[in-house]
């Protein structure tokens, strides 16, 4: 920041800019999922976090008028106990549960707990760890704050084998009830690193490349895949043991729950036969969990015959032979069939919405003479709003008995134009009906700054995510703009790593006292799918 601006923002022309620190033998534990592990993030403070409390309930008993809150809605926000306290000798908190298959191995914490109110008695904050057959306590007195702004660091555990249950909560000790002046539990994110020793399973239900052949040209494979555990992350056609095709499906895995991604799915996956040499090949289906654990289903071999097709391979769809074009898609299934698509917030074909905001787009697939067409395999594709980008498939859906469907985006997906096709049997390439919507989605930044109190001479240091993918080669350059009550001026910039990561350091030349506010601003740039965003604010107090 220049001096010229260090006195104007000063002079307030311009700018205005749970419980404890448990005593853990924490174990250096990374946070990268390994195979059969994955992380899931949940609340704003957390490192990737959301708006999302995830798997965390509520426990306990509170003092009347003491409420639980389970929500965090914004980028401040926390969840927990708020007002009141404890009644004497009871606890009262939040607990992760895992299920079947699934374990915990690493929590890492961003949570409060005040001190009891003077004359309201004594109280622990305490982390409980419960495996089958014993349990494990860590604790440490009130008050303490891992909150990972400027205060401590958030607080880690590395739990111990096969933990299944993790409590974070206030224990009242005193023969009285415990009061506290704050909010006495606030767990604004945690990290969480699961286990799934669980195996995904599906089965093949029909398409061409189904049976042995012989066949040719662009063929299918209609599936259903489950995993009740950690989800099903992918699916992919394997041909003599190598993936030639897939369905990816984590634009529906917001990894904010043990389920990180859906727990059941079926879809068609197409693959072009041209791709490989005539004769006999090994055709299977790979089922791939939010854990990375993996099954091939339904191997078998087929012929490819491919001999005497001249040139391009025809498209296959209406007027195509009965036998190249496979199964109907759905009961009431119709080459003039009416797809229709909308949002739900708006009948208008483009929609505008922040980042992580979980839009929904719903719609109906009809026959000419106005039928439902019933459990139908839709097709959806995404092109991204950046320069050069390329439509890629995402997982489709089913339509309901009347014809309805409906589809929750993920909330990271970027600025996009969204295409929804009907093709009207199952080896069809050639769709019979399409919808076109359109979403716009200011860039989501994450902003942090230690210390909050500073004076002349002392820095502060910026750090935080710009949210959102792909990020540009090289990184993407963000504003720093501060503010003391005017209009924000930009005083800074800084490019983020290549995982969107960007960290900055500003020192005061000038004393105070005043009230700084910071922001970082995501200008548009035509690599990077996302319009112009900014940050949370945060205040800073120079003395």
């Amino acid at each position: 920041m220049s001096e010229h601006q260090h006195r104007a923002l000063a002079s307030g022309k311009t700018i205005a800019v749970v419980a404890i620190t448990a005593v853990l033998a924490v174990l250096a534990m990374p946070t990268r999922a390994h195979a059969g592990t994955y992380v899931i993030n949940d609340c704003p403070a957390a490192e990737a976090g959301d708006y999302n409390v995830g798997p965390w309930a509520q426990f306990g008993t509170l003092t009347a008028p003491g409420s639980f809150k389970q929500t965090c809605v914004t980028a401040s926000d926390w969840f927990g106990i708020a007002s009141n306290g404890i009644p004497s000798n009871a606890t009262a908190g939040e607990t992760l549960q895992s299920p079947p298959s699934i374990t915990m191995q690493h929590i890492k914490l961003w949570w409060e707990a005040p001190a009891p109110a003077p004359g309201g008695g004594w109280s622990y904050a305490l982390v409980d760890v419960y495996s089958p057959g014993w349990s494990r306590v860590f604790q440490s007195t009130t008050p303490m704050s891992a909150d990972g702004a400027g205060k401590t660091a958030p607080s880690e555990l590395a739990l111990p084998t096969n933990t299944t249950q993790v409590n974070v909560e206030i224990y009242c000790t005193n023969s009285e009830n415990c009061t506290y002046n704050e909010n006495p539990l606030q767990i604004s994110g945690s990290q969480i690193t699961l286990a799934d020793s669980g195996m995904p399973k599906g089965s093949v239900t029909g398409g061409g490349l189904a049976g042995t052949g012989p066949v040719s040209g662009t063929q299918s494979l209609a599936y259903g895949a489950e995993d009740s555990g950690s989800g099903v992350r992918l699916v992919e056609l394997l041909v003599d043991g190598q993936s030639v095709a897939k369905n990816d499906y984590l634009a529906e895995c917001p990894y904010e729950n043990f389920a990180a991604c859906p727990t059941s799915v079926s879809s068609l996956i197409s693959w072009n036969t041209a791709d490989v040499s005539e004769g006999s090949h090994e055709v299977g289906l790979r089922i791939v969990n939010a854990g990375g654990n993996a099954v091939v289903v339904d191997d078998h071999t087929i012929t490819i015959d491919n001999a005497g097709a001249a040139g391009p391979l025809p498209s296959i769809g209406p007027g195509s032979p009965a036998a190249e074009r496979g199964p109907a898609n759905g009961t009431n299934a119709s080459d003039q069939a009416a797809l229709s698509a909308h949002w739900t917030r708006t009948r208008k074909a483009t929609f505008t919405s922040r980042y992580g905001g979980r839009d929904q787009i719903t719609g109906r697939l009809t026959s000419a003479s106005g039928q439902p067409i019933s459990g139908a395999v839709l097709d959806v594709f995404q092109t991204p709003a950046s320069q050069g980008a390329k439509a890629v498939q995402l997982a489709g859906m089913r339509t309901g008995s009347t014809g309805e469907w409906s589809v929750s985006l993920p909330r990271g997906i970027s600025s996009s134009m969204l295409r929804f096709s009907y093709r009207s049997h199952v080896d069809d390439t050639m769709p019979v009906a399409t919808a076109t919507l359109t979403l716009r989605v200011y860039a989501g930044v994450a902003l942090r700054i230690a210390p909050r109190v500073a004076s002349v001479g002392r820095s502060i240091y910026f750090s935080g995510v710009l949210h959102g993918a792909p990020i540009p080669e090289g990184g993407k350059q963000l504003v720093l703009e501060a503010s003391s009550g005017g209009e924000w001026i930009q005083f800074d910039t800084v490019s983020t790593n290549a995982k969107g990561r960007y960290r900055a350091t500003y020192r005061f030349k000038f004393p105070g006292p005043v009230t700084y506010r910071f922001r970082v601003i995501s200008r548009y740039e035509a690599d990077f799918p996302f319009l112009n965003g900014a940050s949370n604010t945060v205040d800073v107090y120079e003395h």
